[in-house]
């Protein structure tokens, strides 16, 4: 089994381009599947934008550290300051089936442990808190989460769980 252990990412990414499958944007890393261990002791302070389409029915996993983590995986001590934004449009093709997953730490997490420390967005000088994640694009499905967007099976059992960050919704 694969581990992603001890990474930081301080550049902010950009994903512009239409989609018609399932796609994924991370801090860290995109997608981790079926069997490939753990991923412990990550940092994101990069903002992650999101200004694509989607199209062909799929959905897209957005996250601070991972964007999509299925079967198994053990996700420990992971951190995201970064500002996610969202302005792209889920609405095209099926207007049923597109959906968007963003999570201050994960996207979608799937049959998946947390242990550790998570903790999302940061508590200001002046006592208030970031916002760090934004949608303002158009979108027909969409689960946020502080932690994790979307969550299917598994367990939490973190020490500690920090969601600072504001989530700001506008339509579009």
């Amino acid at each position: 089994a694969y581990t992603i252990k001890n990474c930081t990412n301080s550049g902010d990414i950009t994903l512009s381009s239409a989609h018609t499958g399932w796609c994924g944007l991370a801090g860290i890393t995109g997608g981790y599947g079926t069997s490939y261990g753990a991923v412990s002791d990550c940092s994101n302070s990069g903002d992650l934008f999101y200004t694509g389409e989607i199209t062909g029915n799929k959905v897209t996993y957005i996250g601070g550290v991972i964007a999509l983590a299925i079967q198994g995986q053990a996700l420990s001590n992971l951190t995201n300051t970064g500002v996610i934004t969202y302005t792209g449009d889920g609405r095209k093709g099926s207007t049923t089936n597109n959906s968007v997953d963003i999570g201050g730490i994960a996207g979608r997490v799937t049959n998946v442990t947390f242990t550790g420390t998570m903790t999302n967005g940061e508590r200001l000088k002046d006592g208030t808190f970031s916002t760090n994640i934004k949608m303002a694009g158009k979108f027909t499905k969409t689960n946020l989460g502080g932690i994790a967007g979307y969550v299917t099976a598994g367990k939490v059992e973190p020490t500690k769980i920090g969601a600072y960050g504001k989530v700001l919704v506008e339509s579009a």
